[in-house]
């Protein structure tokens, strides 16, 4: 599967993005499913671009392949969520400095 779209597709908003590789999310890449067969990184947008932003996140790689969620090095508390059962769940939320984990 690739990107399902639904009417906020004008803006760039998906429904979900399928991940199945380590990657680097966009800004408007905010739902997204790692599936992927081996351990891998996944990198949270600028936090000062995706401020305001709220990206949710399932991993359901299996329960020996982390999904390591961290961001670029530019917030103000650094963000290093192993996400290591499957599945499982992560929200988090710029406000342009800094990111939240918010479930």
């Amino acid at each position: 599967m690739g990107l399902e779209r639904h009417p906020d597709a004008a803006i760039g908003l998906s429904t979900y993005v399928e991940l199945t590789a380590a990657a680097t999310l966009t800004v408007n890449q905010q739902r997204v499913r790692v599936t992927a067969g081996a351990a891998m990184d996944l990198t949270l947008p600028p936090v000062g671009e995706a401020k305001g932003k709220i990206y949710s996140i399932i991993a359901r790689n299996g329960a020996t392949n982390a999904t390591t969620v961290i961001d670029q090095g530019d917030s103000e508390v650094a963000v290093s969520d192993a996400m290591s059962s499957s599945p499982t769940t992560g929200v988090y939320y710029s406000d342009g400095t800094c990111w939240f984990k918010i479930e």
